[in-house]
């Protein structure tokens, strides 16, 4: 009586263990997928040898919430903004975490302004443009240094 009992108390448990793994497997995937969620609407920036997949704020609401509340950003991400019009488009580093470097651009995508290493520290500092943006690129601190981005010059995303 007693090894029948222990077997179903076996059975039991190991149930509930391939039950456990199995749930932990599917919560991974979703991290995962909501992860990769993130830059599913993303453009490719190529400068200089360097390659960023920019996810795209082209809704208010993204826009106004843009990479606030990150922990990080790899050097190989950044964040598009796409304004509906051309504007003087002033960004501040409200709820961030971390230091980047902005990159504002005209209707034709040529370099009008660049922000470097611009600190969390300094919110409510606001950094614009001198000109009207319709386009601007948020990458890690120090990658407009790194792919050598220069006012006047145009990209291609």
């Amino acid at each position: 009586m007693q090894s029948q009992k222990s077997a179903k108390t076996k059975s039991v448990r190991k149930r509930w263990f391939v039950r456990i793994v199995a749930l932990q497997v599917l919560i991974i995937m979703i991290g995962a997928v909501s992860a990769s969620a993130i830059y599913t609407n993303a453009r490719i920036l190529r400068v200089d040898g360097q390659l960023y997949r920019l996810r795209v704020a082209d809704t208010s609401t993204e826009r106004e919430l843009g990479l606030g509340g990150a922990s990080n950003m790899s050097d190989s991400k950044g964040m598009l903004f796409v304004l509906d019009q051309p504007e003087i488009a002033c960004f501040w580093m409200k709820g961030m975490h971390f230091s980047l470097d902005m990159i504002w651009l005209d209707s034709q995508k040529q370099v009008i302004q660049t922000a470097e290493h611009v600190s969390p520290r300094t919110y409510p500092v606001a950094f614009c443009p001198p000109n009207d943006a319709k386009y601007v690129i948020e990458l890690a601190a120090g990658q407009v240094d790194t792919a050598e981005i220069t006012i006047g010059q145009t990209l291609k995303f």
